[in-house]
């Protein structure tokens, strides 16, 4: 079943029947059954009507809101109901370290493994000097990646986690044309389009992956790797990294190696500080 993308501004969705509907200045734009909407992803100014949101509710259907710049505001959700074992077994494997860590372990080794696999299939078509480079950063990830397992605790699994991105990111820069100014992973804010798109699909992952914990009936603020702090939906940032490149970077990095993208397609959003930019699409605005 598919997920439904509302990003045209001034729009409104509301229910006729068992159908969704959604019109723009008396024009149907969208007509299809409710019953194969799987999740609603409303970005900025879209208006849902009130016997919509309570059909959506009815079916469990996870609505999630974002501003018309792609970033993510909150979520609509059916109650939690019927999970309470469910969400107790997943507290007992968290307070134990012995069956804690090695949830953490197997999901950064297998973003670890992702990434490199994602590195070296975006370098198939680059020339053998910047083949060269990244296969010296795929060696060093595979490295990384093998010592994942003897990891004692958190603080060093996120150590190598580190330094594998860090490999990761390193060759993804030799691989961007330089024009774009991409000079490894930064966010809050993006201070170049390449970050820019990157934060966006990451944004729409996690809002993909909290629905599914959500459904599911998991807590999803307390993960294995991440750490557990106010507001931060640590289980669905774990459950989310291995799907990181092979999801969103594997789409993203294309799109700039292929120059589908031009600098026309993006502008500095009012308000930027000082150093930094904020990023959105023309197409988006």
């Amino acid at each position: 079943m598919p997920v439904i993308y509302l990003t045209d501004q001034g729009a409104m969705a509301h229910k006729k029947g068992e159908r969704l509907i959604v019109e723009k200045k008396s024009d149907v734009i969208l007509d299809m059954p409710l019953i194969h909407v799987e999740q609603l992803v409303v970005m900025g100014n879209v208006q849902l009507s009130a016997a919509l949101i309570t059909q959506l509710l009815l079916q469990e259907v996870d609505v999630a809101f974002f501003s018309s710049y792609g970033k993510y505001r909150g979520r609509l959700t059916p109650p939690a109901l019927g999970f309470a074992q469910l969400r107790h077994r997943q507290y007992q494997v968290l307070g134990n370290a012995q069956t804690a860590l090695p949830i953490a372990k197997q999901a950064i080794q297998a973003k670890l493994a992702n990434q490199r696999r994602t590195l070296g299939r975006l370098a198939a078509t680059a020339g053998s000097q910047v083949q060269a480079t990244v296969l010296r950063a795929t060696q060093t990830m595979q490295g990384i990646e093998g010592q994942v397992g003897a990891a004692r605790d958190l603080d060093s699994l996120r150590g190598y986690e580190g330094s594998g991105a860090a490999a990761y990111f390193g060759g993804l820069k030799d691989l961007l044309p330089p024009g774009w100014g991409f000079n490894g992973r930064q966010y809050r804010p993006p201070p170049d389009a390449v970050n820019a798109a990157l934060s966006f699909g990451y944004a729409l992952l996690q809002s993909a992956v909290l629905g599914m914990v959500n459904l599911v009936g998991f807590d999803p603020y307390l993960g294995f790797f991440h750490t557990i702090d106010y507001n931060r939906p640590s289980l669905a940032l774990d459950l989310m990294e291995e799907f990181r490149p092979v999801v969103v970077d594997a789409i993203v990095a294309p799109l700039f190696l292929r120059n589908q993208f031009t600098a026309q397609d993006f502008r500095r959003e009012p308000g930027a500080k000082p150093g930094c930019t904020w990023w959105r699409t023309a197409a988006g605005a």
